[in-house]
């Protein structure tokens, strides 16, 4: 492996459990108690964007993993 490189799954394609893991958590700590959609993460980015004064839609986002999967295999929009 070239010096500085990540290898983010072994040789048969296999992503580590731990680096899954680790993944989760940062990016979706309610990841396994959710039904994909976070009304919760949406309200509060709502809430967010409107008192920065932009659009309740803009800016900020309240997505899962499952949603930013689901933009970018539907509508190849990069994730946030």
């Amino acid at each position: 492996m070239a010096r500085g490189t990540v290898r983010w799954s072994d040789h048969n394609g296999h992503v580590s459990p731990y680096l899954r893991e680790a993944i989760v958590a940062t990016e979706d700590k309610r990841f396994y108690r959710h039904f994909g959609v976070s009304p919760r993460g949406i309200a509060s980015a709502i809430r967010i964007n409107l008192s920065e004064g932009r659009g309740p839609l803009s800016g900020h986002g309240g997505s899962t993993l499952t949603q930013q999967t689901a933009k970018l295999l539907c509508l190849g929009v990069p994730f946030d």
